[in-house]
């Protein structure tokens, strides 16, 4: 298996290539998910990758951002630049993203970022069907869920075995956007999750999961299928990645016992010790910890790390034929299994005492000097009575392994054509022509039990869980304005077919999908896909992709400002969130059970932060939403011309439900707290 490393720095990456990893991944100063590390230029780009295939290490680039329309000329020189070094993978979280690189550089490998969502069988195989190469799993998964995935989605994974833990699903957080405009789909994740949230005012950190380690499982990852074990982390020191490097590989081959690395990489960084409680598929309160004083960095330990990368490790066995053969020039060749190089020198003369010996050329040849290499075969052919001196065979030895360095940093140049990119990042015409009039309004509604006679119709369109679409008791004439809600988490997806048969024997044949694995399954049993919320589609490259894989219509991101949304235009019907207390949070451990266990809370938890703002906890099967302390809400703000505007309904009753519908058809003020959401800030 893989062991791949985060490289942050070029200390980190120096620190990982040293200490054994087999590939690293690293980011450019933009578009990738760790903007705030030190990260890399184009000229630091460069000395990184020859560094890395000195060493024989394979490099992916994190591009692994939403991407605004604005972007797309910006974006365009990331991927050129990828393609001219010839990175080795490029990991992607948007689809806008994965069409314009499958396009403009086909043969550049795509990963699909965590920040993808994957975390069921069907959206592996939806990103295969995609071209993807490689997923990067959620962190959320079993050790049976990951086994299930690896052994029938045909593509290779990469599954998170060290380092930290968020509360929410990779790509489906949004809590640092609202509360900072610093967005984790961005980048720029303030890690609003490590302060203070507070149940039932006890005082702890109700959000804070401790850093996960797996090192106990990577023989079960291995036996699963797993290509590649991930090591997290780019924003942490180098010894950090030293130590973790050594500790992966010294249980893969063996060399130690899991739990005694666990704990000697808590000399390094933890919070409050580790976890494995998801891999385990054990959730609960044991999984949460903060940062504390006694979890701070052990010096000496820190110290002991350095000598691990301070110089260039021997790790690449050579083979070196030599031959010294009277009226011939001395030659030398060296291999590395897969590349090798040939250099010839002076030819030698008449010895007139005694000649050089093959112990002499021996000693000569199994010099390396400051490369990665090591002599693990050599042969000498070598006539008796003749001389040469100990310069030319050091002379000829060192032009020999040049030779053969060059050829292993050499890569050919990835064809790019950055024609593709000029279609998109010019102004937009968000409305289409399918629906004429004004914009339609659609609810999206968590219970029956909320919608009226009359709400439904004022709506053009309602969307219920499959559960509560048959607790409906409307006549026939309205059900064609239905569509059921699918999981936005399912780590076995066989509920998308549970939940879209039971619709299809209400008759229902639109889909509401939020994910990736939810798009695979819909089209697969024939439904009508519409794209919702936790699609993540920010541009129209995006929407391009989406309408080509046959969904008919699509909200964009509410984490896009306004003056985004404008520029943004597509061949299907496009849509925004116009109300709603929002999901800022998803996760498959509720902090309430943790706290205070299911019995007390109700369904009906609550979370304050330290500013005293209530953010509402929704239960659903096997996972949580934390819900905006306030609701979004527009009617009377005036927004770009969108086919349809959608109101999302969680926790409002049935006559609350009925009242905003009717405020949205009038246009009128809110008197209540609210928020105008992300439309109308500066989202970095």
């Amino acid at each position: 298996m893989e062991i791949l490393a985060p490289a942050g720095s070029f200390e980190s990456l120096r620190a990982a290539v040293y200490c054994g990893a087999d590939a690293v991944y690293m980011g450019l100063q933009n578009f990738n998910a760790r903007r705030q590390a030190d990260n890399f230029n184009a000229s630091s780009l460069q000395e990184a990758i020859l560094l890395c295939r000195k060493n024989g290490v394979k490099v992916y680039i994190t591009l692994n951002t939403l991407v605004f329309e604005s972007e797309f000329e910006e974006l365009k020189n990331a991927v050129k630049e990828m393609a001219e070094v010839g990175v080795d993978g490029v990991i992607v979280q948007d689809m806008g993203v994965v069409k314009l690189i499958k396009e403009a550089a086909p043969d550049l490998a795509i990963h699909a970022s965590t920040q993808m969502s994957v975390h069921n069988l069907e959206g592996a195989l939806a990103a295969a069907e995609y071209g993807i190469k490689r997923v990067v799993l959620a962190r959320e998964l079993s050790l049976e869920e990951i086994y299930n995935i690896s052994a029938n989605c045909g593509i290779e994974t990469e599954v998170f075995v060290h380092g930290a833990l968020c509360f929410c699903v990779s790509g489906q957080c949004y809590l640092s956007a609202a509360i900072g405009a610093r967005s984790g789909n961005r980048g720029l994740c303030a890690q609003p999750c490590r302060l203070p949230f507070y149940v039932n005012d006890s005082t702890r950190n109700g959000l804070s999961l401790k850093d996960m380690s797996h090192l106990a499982k990577l023989a079960q990852l291995q036996e699963a299928g797993v290509t590649s074990l991930k090591i997290e982390g780019r924003m942490k020191r180098p010894e950090y990645v030293a130590a973790a490097v050594r500790a992966v590989k010294g249980v893969l081959e063996g060399e130690a016992d899991a739990q005694e690395r666990v704990k000697t990489l808590g000399k390094v960084f933890s919070r409050s010790g580790f976890t494995d409680g998801y891999i385990s598929g054990k959730t609960g309160r044991e999984m949460f910890g903060s940062r504390t004083k006694d979890d701070a960095a052990d010096p000496a330990f820190l110290k002991s790390i350095h000598p691990l990368y301070a110089r260039q490790p021997k790790t690449v066995p050579i083979t070196v034929k030599a031959e010294l053969k009277e009226g011939a020039e001395f030659k030398v060749k060296v291999s590395d299994g897969v590349f090798e190089s040939e250099v010839c020198g002076a030819v030698p003369e008449k010895a007139e005492g005694r000649g050089v010996s093959k112990e002499d050329v021996s000693v000569s040849l199994k010099k390396t000097g400051d490369t990665p290499f090591f002599v693990n075969e050599l042969s000498v052919d070598c006539d008796d009575g003749l001389f040469i001196t100990v310069g030319e065979m050091n002379g000829v030895r060192r032009a020999a392994q040049e030779r053969l360095l060059e050829k292993r940093m050499h890569r050919e140049r990835i064809t790019f054509d950055g024609a593709v990119f000029e279609s998109y990042g010019k102004s937009g015409k968000i409305r289409g022509d399918a629906y004429p009039g004004e914009m339609r309004k659609y609810g999206k509604f968590e219970s029956a039990a909320q919608v009226t006679q009359r709400s439904a119709e004022m709506l053009d369109r309602i969307y219920l869980p499959a559960e509560e679409l048959e607790k409906l008791p409307f006549e026939d004439k309205l059900k064609e304005k239905l569509g059921v809600i699918l999981p936005r988490f399912a780590p076995d997806s066989e509920e998308y077919y549970k939940v879209l048969s039971k619709a299809g024997e209400l008759g229902i044949k639109r889909a509401e999908c939020r994910n990736i694995g939810a798009v695979f399954a819909a089209k697969k049993m024939g439904f009508e896909v519409c794209g919702g919320l936790g699609m993540n589609i920010s541009n129209s490259a995006a929407v391009d992709f989406w309408s080509d894989e046959g969904i008919s219509e699509t909200e964009i991101s509410f984490e896009c400002a306004v003056k985004d949304m404008k520029k943004i235009s597509g061949k299907i019907p496009l849509g925004f969130a116009g109300y709603g207390y929002l999901p800022l949070t998803i996760s498959r451990n509720c902090p309430i059970k943790a706290e205070v266990g299911c019995r007390e809370c109700g369904k009906k938890g609550i979370l304050k932060d330290r500013m005293g703002a209530e953010f509402k906890v929704v239960c659903s099967d096997g996972y949580v939403e934390m819900l905006n302390s306030v609701p979004l809400y527009l009617a009377d703000r005036k927004m770009p011309e969108f086919d349809f505007v959608s109101l999302y309904f969680t926790v409002e009753t049935a006559d609350e439900c009925e009242e905003i519908i009717k405020k949205y058809l009038e246009a009128k003020e809110s008197k209540e707290k609210m928020t105008r959401g992300l439309y109308f800030r500066d989202v970095k």
